[in-house]
């Protein structure tokens, strides 16, 4: 590889470990990477384990790429600051900033020995070197991020939410959990600038502290742990994330690397897929996503009770003259052939909602509260999280007008009722979808399939999964003059 993609990249804490190995991948495929970290001369690390910046900036130039060696303790703000400054002066942009800088606490002393019997310098370290700079990194970095755009990715682990014996520790987990909760808050903030940010659960990684305790990843599978990883599928993650042109929808979350893998089709360096360990250790932190203010809350509430309200007239005769319209609250359904008709206007009433840039309507179109939504690499939801992610892409805005403008048709629906209160339903789905930003058009379609269920007298979405069959997206025309009119 003779030339890069023009994008740059940070990895913080590179010499070794999970950082080496994103830094790897990610200059694999074409970026500029600085990869920082603190040990200058092999052997020289604090824990004794081998590898360097240099020798890190030298893997990546014996596999084509461009790696630039930045010593940088990031314990240090002057170092940091420093750091960030150096790239704005030689690129004036950053793509990507991977905090992965970490400092563990030194192993106990004997086995169950706790916290407080334990050197308090050394069971401070994941703060101030992890959940601190991690902080830091983001601060100075900030500016470039959103001069391109970027993505922010804290690597973190289910110590955040979980605690194994000789494994995860107080300290270790509050800084995990806090990486988790550093990524949720700081997307609130970048999200206007269109910069995402992600916090990434690893697996066990094969990596050097692995193999000089003297355990083969083949004696930990299937007994300690449900497999393991290499250091370099955690940057195959974040390179398929920086790539992914609707990230921005996932800003914000933690994920198990090991599923995003999947969702976006990554494998392995030896081409395998990764399990992941929610099974056994639990999903990844969640936020709920909260109104601005009280004001704003309400407003939200209203609008839902609004929706749940809206009963749908079951007629079983023509209107006769003189009998007023239907206001839509008369009386619920009756007859097989009436639920399926309400189900069906529930699914237009979502579609021309998405088309009119409505996300109180778009709510309203799904249950109160537990909605599966799941639209592929675009993410999975609730109908809270589906909400926010519309707003955070179909209200975008470009040069003063809406930047995304779209068509949704939706064809060929299959209604089948399973009770009078519950239903399934398939349909296919034309979308047509404008960047004016971009300047590009996406035809698609997409197959969805639903589950619908009868609350508070009006039928409502608990369930919808989408999978897109076909998409095409090209260049708009030179002179292709768009007009929008959506309110």
């Amino acid at each position: 590889m003779s030339a890069t993609d023009g994008r740059v990249a940070v990895v913080t804490g590179a010499s070794r470990g999970a950082g080496k190995g994103i830094a790897l991948a990610l200059a694999e495929t074409g970026m500029t990477v600085y990869v920082t970290g603190r040990t200058r001369e092999e052997g020289r690390s604090a824990d004794g384990l081998p590898g360097t910046i240099y020798r890190t900036a030298e893997d990546i130039a014996a596999r084509g790429g461009t790696g630039i060696p930045v010593v940088c303790d990031h314990g240090d703000e002057a170092q940091v600051r420093a750091l960030f400054e150096r790239i704005g002066h030689e690129h004036g942009r950053l793509d990507i900033l991977v905090n992965n800088a970490t400092a563990l606490s030194a192993s106990p002393e004997t086995p169950g020995q706790p916290f407080w019997q334990r050197s308090l310098a050394e069971e401070l370290k994941p703060l101030d070197v992890g959940l601190r700079s991690h902080f830091v990194a983001a601060y100075f970095a900030a500016p470039l991020l959103v001069h391109s755009g970027g993505l922010v990715v804290h690597t973190s682990s289910p110590g955040a939410r979980t605690y194994l014996p000789g494994v995860h520790g107080p300290v270790y987990g509050a800084g995990k959990a806090g990486s988790d909760k550093l990524a949720h808050d700081m997307a609130q903030e970048f999200r206007p600038h269109g910069v995402a940010v992600v916090s990434i659960w690893m697996g066990v990684l094969d990596t050097e502290q692995l193999q000089r305790g003297g355990l083969g990843a083949d004696r930990l599978v299937g007994t300690l742990f449900p497999g393991v990883e290499s250091p370099e599928l955690t940057g195959r993650v974040i390179k398929a994330l920086a790539d992914d042109p609707a990230v921005i929808a996932r800003t914000g979350r933690t994920y198990w690397g090991s599923e995003l893998a999947s969702e976006y089709g990554v494998t392995d360096i030896d081409g395998s897929d990764p399990p992941s360990y929610r099974e056994w250790l639990g999903a990844p932190s969640e936020f709920p996503a909260v109104a601005p203010t009280y004001a704003a809350f309400l407003e939200q509430r209203d609008a839902r009770s609004r929706g749940a309200h809206t009963k749908v007239v079951a007629r079983n005769s023509p209107r006769q003259s003189g009998e007023p319209e239907n206001t839509g609250a008369d009386r619920i359904p009756i007859g097989d052939h009436d639920r399926i008709e309400a189900i069906k206007r529930l699914k237009y009433r979502y579609w021309r909602a998405c088309d009119a840039k409505d996300p109180a309507g778009i709510r309203a179109c799904f249950v109160e509260t537990g909605a599966d939504i799941d639209f592929g690499p675009l993410g999975r939801f609730d109908a809270d999280g589906l909400t926010q992610v519309f707003r955070d892409i179909a209200l975008s805005t470009h040069e003063g007008g809406h930047r995304i403008l779209d068509m949704h048709h939706g064809m060929m629906p299959d209604i089948a009722l399973l009770t009078a209160t519950e239903a399934v339903g398939s349909w296919t789905l034309r979308f047509t979808q404008l960047d004016l930003r971009a300047r590009t058009q996406t035809l698609a379609a997409i197959e969805y399939d639903d589950r619908y269920v009868l609350e508070n007298g009006e039928w409502r979405m608990s369930t919808c999964h989408s999978r897109t069959l076909w998409s095409i997206t090209q260049p708009l025309p030179a002179d292709a003059a768009i007009t929008d009119n959506i309110g």
